[in-house]
């Protein structure tokens, strides 16, 4: 059987974007169509977001509840409500060639049936095997003998995979070895409730073959998205043998890409498929622009223009959260189309002399076919272009010249360095951290820095320091609170060059590792304002940690991205130091000075191979799992050629007993960890006729 899937939680949520231009094409010529594709065009516009300036759409997915199967959890999963994969292909590609790439498994009902028996049934399928092999000769032979066409006869092999009778005497050896695997697998206990489930079907062998089929299909289309999903990408429609994931600057779908999402399914299911990407062709149109609009009779051209100007330079629709937005003090307001205009109202509007009410600007605005659509806001000049509304950027510590005593308030910050991090090869690596944050600010190092000491020591000093007067309140975060560092609806790291953690939580950075990983290393990060839709920006904000605990953080021999540092203590209590650091730093003229002094440091490339603390190594050691412990203890295993996950499961339990270790509870959970084992180098894996074999490093 398949690999055990991750637990799924429907419905699954996504949002659907098309061209407003397409669908105005495709709807001109809606007398050309069908009645089921017009009246899915028409529920699809109807269902779009109101109010926004794109067309989407919210589709959820889950299985249906038409049938007791389906109740059972076999089959595929279904959007509710008018998804894009149900339009016809021309249809579907016309609409979202421009926001989306089409990706298929080949071959996905035959590849995942003959991998599904074998592993199951531990048998071949040789006819069909044969058919994968040589698909082109197979089809040409079926074409041949039913004076057919390709597609055609590629519909009459399908139809064999679902029960039917053939129709020509070269496929039913085929039909053949499928009705014989559909009557062994329908004896099997596991399967015998489905069966009886579709006996009053008239094709039931046919009808529970699909089932299952399908089943394994959706398990691997769901791999694929939690693939990308991982990736910060955004699969939005889900077409039962495929994805289509949505562009996004800088998105190449490559060989290469291809490879790893098919390794990726590997991983989660066990079955191997290819994938490939189809081309989105779908009719040729041309898009026609609004018609131009004309200013209110009171008000100028250039009174527009001048009001326009200015409205745009801080405030208007960011396309990706579907908001209008104002700016105040650089923080990002968000408001629907209403809110708005009681928002923008009082600030922008045109007075008419002898009339109580103004002409507003906003719906003006609103009906301007040349208003700027905003793609992004950000504070990184280099970022300017179309759409983008760049933020001014000045850090606090160039607001002020160095003073004259600039060489005393610098050797004291040193000092303190050194009292908080003793040991030298650390705060080397750490300053360099700093003047890197200095020098290339729109740089991710990626590297966070953990400081871990007792209570009073000056951990989170230096961290006030630097986002209070190094580089402003404007440009950095402080999170006193776990909770709100991981609130799904936070924004607090967005346009920021530095956030800090006080008092990290090891059970909640854990518990989110992977997020964590991914706010320190990815070059974009998903952002999801509470009643806005999420959206995507440039990630340069650098994390630091400070905790006292002694385990906050998730580490492993791998770790590459924690610069995990045990600070000193020997200014604890010292309210004399720290009231004189205050005087010295805490003020404009001491980031003034630290800042100077950091610019023209030389350092080197991040990220970098970190220096290695005993703490961090305690940790590592702390976080090994039991089966990671088992496998470097050393232990010959029965099978040098290769065990099972089941056949080992019993080997770990017993090497548990006689340790005084607590065993994983399950032989699924063992699985997963020996699977994270192997990636890590401790195990070797090894796939043998659709199972996966472990070997000792070294072994046969």
């Amino acid at each position: 059987m398949a690999g055990a899937a991750p637990t799924i939680t429907y419905p699954l949520k996504t949002t659907q974007l098309y061209s407003r231009a397409a669908m105005g094409y495709l709807w001109a010529k809606r007398s050309e169509f069908g009645k089921t594709t017009v009246e899915a065009l028409e529920k699809i516009y109807n269902r779009r977001t109101k109010g926004t300036l794109q067309c989407q759409q919210e589709i959820e997915y889950a299985p249906t509840n038409r049938s007791k199967a389906s109740r059972m959890g076999y089959g595929r999963i279904y959007s509710k409500g008018p998804g894009l994969e149900k339009l016809e292909y021309d249809c579907r590609a016309t609409l979202c060639r421009d926001y989306y790439h089409d990706l298929d498994m080949v071959n996905a009902h035959p590849t995942i049936l003959t991998q599904f028996v074998r592993r199951t049934l531990d048998m071949d399928m040789p006819v069909l095997e044969n058919y994968l092999d040589n698909r082109e000769a197979v089809l040409a032979a079926v074409s041949a003998a039913d004076d057919c066409d390709r597609d055609s006869a590629k519909k009459q092999v399908l139809a064999i995979l679902n029960g039917s009778t053939p129709k020509i005497d070269c496929l039913r050896p085929l039909a053949e070895e499928v009705r014989r695997v559909a009557k062994i697998l329908s004896n099997m206990p596991e399967h015998v409730a489905l069966f009886e489930s579709l006996k009053s079907e008239k094709n039931h062998y046919g009808s529970f073959l699909s089932h299952l089929t399908q089943t394994e299909e959706r398990k691997c289309m769901l791999a694929m998205r939690r693939w990308f999903l991982a990736r910060d990408l955004s699969p939005d429609i889900l077409c039962y043998d495929g994805i289509m994931v949505r562009k996004k600057e800088g998105l190449v779908i490559t060989d290469e890409m291809l490879a790893d999402l098919a390794g990726g399914v590997l991983e989660d299911t066990g079955y191997r498929i290819q994938i490939k990407e189809k081309p989105l062709v779908g009719f040729p149109f041309e898009a026609t622009a609004d018609a131009a609009i004309g200013p209110d009779p009171h008000v100028s051209v250039a009174d527009y223009a001048a009001m326009k100007a200015d409205f745009e330079s801080r405030a208007g629709f960011l396309a990706p959260a579907g908001k209008f937005y104002l700016l105040r003090d650089n923080v990002v307001e968000f408001y629907d189309k209403e809110s708005a205009q009681t928002v923008f109202g009082p600030i922008w509007h045109f007075p008419v002399p002898g009339q109580f009410e103004p002409v507003w600007f906003f719906p003006l605005w609103l009906k301007d076919p040349t208003r700027k659509i905003t793609s992004s806001i950000t504070i990184n000049p280099a970022d300017a272009g179309p759409g983008v509304l760049v933020l001014p950027f000045s850090p606090a510590w160039k607001d002020e010249e160095p003073p004259e005593d600039a060489d005393v308030r610098v050797a004291f910050f040193k000092g303190f360095l050194e009292a908080l991090v003793p040991d030298a090869q650390m705060r080397d690596c750490l300053t360099e951290w700093l003047a890197q944050l200095i020098q290339q600010p729109f740089k991710n190092s990626l590297t966070c820095p953990v400081l871990a000491g007792i209570k009073g020591c000056g951990k989170d000093t230096l961290g006030d320091f630097i986002g209070q007067h190094l580089l402003g309140r404007n440009y950095a975060t402080n999170y006193d609170s776990n909770e709100q560092f991981w609130n799904p609806y936070d924004t607090g790291r967005h346009n920021r060059l530095f956030a800090k953690l006080e008092e990290a939580c090891g059970v909640m950075n854990r518990q989110n590792e992977a997020a964590l990983k991914a706010r320190i290393t990815a070059s974009e990060i998903t952002f999801n304002p509470k009643n806005v839709k999420p959206f995507t920006d440039r990630n340069f904000c650098r994390l630091m940690l400070t905790t006292n605990e002694a385990n906050p953080v998730k580490m492993d021999e791998h770790e590459r991205r924690f610069l995990v540092i045990h600070c000193g203590g020997s200014k604890v209590g010292d309210m004399a130091y720290f009231t004189e650091l205050r005087r010295l730093l805490f003020c404009p003229e001491g980031a003034a000075a630290v800042g100077a002094w950091l610019e023209g440091l030389t350092i080197g490339a991040f990220p970098r191979v970190l220096p290695r603390s005993a703490l961090a190594e305690a940790m590592i050691e702390d976080g090994k799992s039991v089966e990671v412990l088992w496998l470097e203890s050393g232990e010959v295993w029965e099978k040098p050629e290769g065990m099972t996950s089941s056949e080992l499961f019993p080997v770990f339990k017993a090497w548990c007993c006689a340790t005084g270790k607590e065993p994983t509870r399950s032989v699924v959970v063992f699985g997963r960890n020996m699977g994270q084992a192997a990636l890590d180098g401790k195990v070797v894996r090894v796939n043998h006729h659709g199972r996966s074999l472990y070997r000792q490093p070294g072994g046969g």
